[in-house]
């Protein structure tokens, strides 16, 4: 006994394997309260509370008196942790912009694209990829009607239906990634939003035993997490045994080796990678360190939402990464690789793209290793680049863009515009910019590359592309914001200087004509009859007409001499 508070005493005992005096102390401890998870061997099938993993066996124990309870009955109590207060917690930023009317999803074209975010097409597997595989989603619960699913969904026994959206976020990667694989929602949240140890442990059993039932190769995603737990690794590792687990590592930018189930050592964990420039790099929250396996695409990704069964919503953080894998896991397991972490770790780190994080948290070879899969196969015809996630505002020809208008920009924002310019080149004048310093950034994505602003300048400066298409994309953050930018650019031929060539050449066709004009009225005039000539100073010819004045009248006009005259 170390000490009281209020007439409870406070206990401290260290547990030995196999330890048969437990009983002894229950009488000493009764009063000590508050969770706690023991790791049994030995007790009796269909003993209640007993959550069994692959022959893991844990309680669930509300006092230290249980303990003593499972002791009595023959059980072997190997380790005892206090999970008093310890709840786990999805690894999810903020969503930005509300709901979508359109998928369009850039992370899956980057595991194609490679160091290219901006590829444009993701290449999957012929027939879609997947199938016969079960992909597991313990999460917030996912909405199997939505439409992305296309009727591959089902719930288990532990809840349907999904509170938040964050389990159909997740199960809406995979499933666009994984085309054939079934999804299957295992809900570990109740509907208070909390995540206990214990009802994970739970959802682990059905899962594990659901895999056994059904025999098929199997993928499990948890994207969520919290303070590192022995126990909850254990689980996740005798679970392993049985299917590929893929976790997601935290949105605490810490060592993921102080987390839990990340930390486990056969589960296939996952950080977060966003992109800047032309380069991918850890986002600023995804845990780093030797207990992460690589990275994968998290920032900004569309997939569906659960408020609807044909709307689609961003969300960000290591649990969007993970199912990323999950889904490239589906896909190999069903071309034949072995459903096992030593496997499936060794494919995906033989495909992936080495020094591929610029700047990465440690010199762990981890740290700077992003998810890749070089395959062939039909490719879709969604193109973030060209449809900027089927939203923008489309310029052709030379203009000009202020955004906004009046006052400043909002928080969470996505907002496209697309420049087209048929002669293939454009002329970009940055007039101003006034966006929170590496918070908010207004992209330039030029083909296979992007260009970034952020900050304030003072001057305007004016740069050139040579490419017929330019996507503007302004990102904010929930922080500070901006007065905005201030842009213009004129359309020219690649390679040429600012001239407007269709303005000269309407100017010298005008002067052409102009000159034929002025040309052809001189020659009209010189040809007139009536123009002033000089009389010759002697007639050269006269004639009298009638050679003898007439008498009493003149001729009628109208009738003619008897013969004409001519002068020549």
């Amino acid at each position: 006994k170390e000490g009281t508070n209020d007439s409870k005493a406070t206990v401290s005992v260290l547990y030995w394997k196999n330890m048969k005096w437990i009983p002894v102390l229950t009488t000493l401890v009764c009063l000590v309260t508050g969770e706690h998870l023991a790791v049994v061997r030995g007790v009796k099938e269909g003993t209640e509370g007993v959550i069994d993993i692959n022959g893991f066996k844990v309680m669930v124990l509300n006092d230290m008196e249980e303990v003593g309870k499972v002791a009595a009955q023959g059980a072997e109590v190997e380790s005892v942790e206090d999970v008093t207060g310890k709840n786990y917690t999805f690894f999810t930023a903020p969503s930005l912009c509300g709901e979508l009317d359109k998928d369009a999803q850039w992370g899956a074209r980057s595991i194609s694209g490679g160091s290219n975010y901006l590829a444009e097409s993701y290449a999957f597997p012929q027939g879609g990829g997947g199938e016969g595989v079960v992909v597991y989603i313990l999460d917030s619960g996912v909405r199997c009607s939505h439409a992305v699913f296309g009727g591959r969904c089902t719930t288990s026994t532990l809840g349907e239906g999904d509170i938040d959206g964050h389990g159909t976020h997740v199960a809406g990667i995979v499933a666009g990634i994984s085309r054939k694989a079934s999804i299957k929602s295992v809900r570990v949240e109740d509907d208070n939003g909390q995540i206990s140890i214990g009802k994970l442990l739970s959802a682990l059993q059905w899962t594990a035993n659901d895999i056994t039932a059904h025999g098929k190769p199997s993928v499990i995603n948890l994207s969520l997490g919290g303070p590192r737990s022995i126990i909850t690794n254990k689980a996740v590792e005798a679970l392993s045994s049985s299917a590929v687990v893929v976790t997601a590592a935290g949105n605490d930018a810490i060592d993921a080796c102080n987390t839990s189930p990340g930390s486990a050592s056969n589960a296939i964990n996952v950080g977060n990678a966003g992109f800047t420039d032309t380069a991918y790099k850890p986002n600023h929250d995804s845990n780093w360190g030797q207990c992460v396996n690589l990275y994968a695409p998290g920032v900004y990704v569309s997939s569906a939402s659960h408020m609807s069964d044909n709307t689609y919503v961003r969300k960000s953080g290591t649990s969007m990464a993970a199912p990323h894998v999950a889904g490239v896991a589906a896909n190999y397991l069903a071309a034949g690789v072995t459903p096992s972490y030593n496997s499936m770790l060794s494919v995906l780190q033989e495909t992936a793209l080495k020094n591929a994080i610029k700047n990465p948290k440690t010199g762990n070879a981890s740290d700077s290793t992003l998810l890749h899969v070089p395959c062939s196969g039909t490719k879709r015809t969604a193109d973030d680049k060209e449809n900027c996630f089927g939203r923008f505002t489309h310029f052709s020809g030379s203009a000009s863009l202020k955004y906004p208008q009046v006052g400043v920009y909002a928080n969470n924002e996505f907002r496209c515009w697309k420049v087209s310019c048929p002669q293939s080149s454009v002329t970009m004048t940055y007039k101003s910019y006034d966006l929170q310093n590496n918070k908010d950034v207004l992209l330039v994505h030029l083909g296979t590359q992007t260009r970034q602003a952020t900050g304030r300048i003072t001057e305007a400066f004016v740069t050139k592309y040579d490419v017929a298409d330019v996507m503007l994309q302004l990102i904010t953050d929930p922080t500070v914001v901006g007065t905005g930018f201030s842009l213009e650019w004129e359309c020219e031929a690649a390679g040429g200087s600012n001239t407007n060539y269709t303005a000269l050449l309407v100017v010298i066709i005008c002067v052409v004509i102009g000159v034929a004009v002025v040309v052809g009225v001189y020659f009209m005039w010189r040809r007139s009859p009536e123009k002033d000539i000089e009389a010759p100073s002697e007639p050269v010819a006269q004639m009298h007409y009638p050679a003898e004045p007439a008498t009493g009248h003149w001729v009628p006009a109208h009738q003619p001499p008897d013969r004409p005259y001519k002068v020549g």
